[in-house]
């Protein structure tokens, strides 16, 4: 590494959620329906237990009623006449989330852990803890929360593939020396800190900073736009998950 440079390779497929939910609606082939369903389960688990969790479930009912969701899902195909002109996927999503609440109460049950279709590689212990964890705001709706997490969701998943993208390219110490940067200057002295750590040019650094900014933008709007119908609707939904995040 002379000079901090990083140009992603050839860009990989991005499975979309549309896409997912599309595979898992496709009759036969169980277990890609099944491992698309499981990547749903990864992507969406939390924005979804933390619904329900603010609707005073206990964490314990939380977590059946997501597993329990997505296994319908799976089960029931309820996505197999689902497609992508059905808009923004946040909304279906937590439409079919609510529609099955509504039949949980109604039947006054629901399905335990570990009798399931589907396996989900969780630790739903971390995501209580994350959920205590949460700032209390009163005056939020539990939709608007919903959007909230969702919206870090997606920053996790950006993240994820920005540091796959770096340790692919052997360039695990530039992602961590430039993530801090991502959203904020750190100042001369920490273009100066980094430089030394990297053994580069403190140019070399504002280069690096650049880049990763843009890659960051590119990335996250690929994510957003893998979950709206038209391309025009893609900086409405940035906007509104933007407006998520600020602090309330």
């Amino acid at each position: 590494m002379k000079d901090g440079s990083f140009q992603p390779g050839a860009a990989r497929f991005q499975t979309t959620s549309w896409s997912l939910v599309l595979q898992t609606g496709k009759p036969g082939a169980e277990p890609e329906r099944r491992a698309a369903l499981e990547m749903l389960c990864q992507r969406y688990w939390y924005p979804l237990y933390f619904f329900i969790r603010r609707k005073g479930y206990p964490h314990s009912d939380a977590q059946d009623l997501v597993q329990s969701f997505f296994e319908q899902m799976l089960a029931a195909e309820v996505f197999e006449k689902a497609e992508a002109s059905r808009g923004r996927f946040r909304t279906f999503l937590l439409t079919c989330l609510d529609r099955h609440l509504q039949q949980a109460v109604r039947k006054a049950s629901t399905q335990r852990r570990g009798g399931g279709i589907i396996h989900l590689p969780l630790e739903t212990g971390e995501m209580e803890k994350r959920y205590e964890a949460e700032p209390v705001a009163l005056e939020m709706s539990i939709e608007k929360w919903f959007d909230r997490q969702w919206a870090q969701e997606v920053i996790r998943t950006v993240m994820q593939r920005l540091q796959e993208e770096f340790d692919a390219a052997n360039k695990g110490r530039l992602f961590a020396a430039l993530q801090p940067f991502l959203v904020q200057d750190r100042g001369e002295t920490s273009y100066h800190e980094v430089a030394m750590r990297l053994g580069i040019g403190v140019n070399a650094v504002r280069t690096a900073i650049h880049r990763f900014r843009q890659r960051y933008a590119r990335v996250f709007r690929e994510e957003i736009a893998a979950t709206v119908e038209r391309p025009e609707e893609v900086d409405e939904e940035i906007r509104e998950l933007l407006t998520a995040l600020e602090p309330h």
